[in-house]
């Protein structure tokens, strides 16, 4: 009896990391990263909260809910229009998502941004990173820090219905 326990055990330890295996979600590649973020940017341009919403990272939407982000961001706008928004380099790194504590195997996404301030002739131009990553198979965004701290605070929410 206790040889088939034993065999038992060794079966299913040697069975567990291929079933574990095989149930990974696939990484979404490199090149798709691009692509996510110029949808997300225009997506927050054209002020379509709700679906920038379902692109956010699983864990950032417990702590921002749907209605308190598509709210709090519909009532902050964007201070400039974007005049253009070019990507400049996509690079895989390790990223520090805000509310955990160990880095994430995620993507830079390096971007050149051009907003209209005193008209056309006067932008704001400059390159920021933001950071990328993967959940169910594709790629997500985050909140910033600041962001983040504001929806786990419940600092931005709907005055509760009279």
């Amino acid at each position: 009896m206790k040889r088939l326990v034993l065999i038992c055990i060794v079966a299913l330890a040697a069975a567990l990391p291929a079933q574990a295996a095989s149930t990974r979600t696939a990484t979404p590649s490199l090149a798709s990263a691009a692509d996510f973020l110029r949808t997300e940017v225009r997506l927050k341009d054209e002020g379509r909260w709700a679906d920038a919403w379902r692109m956010l990272y699983p864990y950032h939407q417990r702590v921002a809910l749907q209605s308190d982000f598509v709210y709090c961001e519909s009532t902050s706008p964007f201070p400039a229009q974007l005049q253009s928004f070019q990507v400049l380099s996509t690079r895989h790194s390790l990223v520090h998502v805000p509310g955990l504590r160990r880095l994430v195997p995620g993507a830079t996404v390096t971007v050149r941004v051009d907003l209209a301030w005193y008209g056309p002739r006067d932008p704001i131009t400059f390159t920021h990173a933001f950071h990328l990553v993967p959940a169910n198979g594709h790629w997500t965004w985050l909140l910033s820090p600041q962001r983040f701290a504001i929806y786990a605070s419940a600092s931005c929410t709907p005055a509760p219905a009279a």
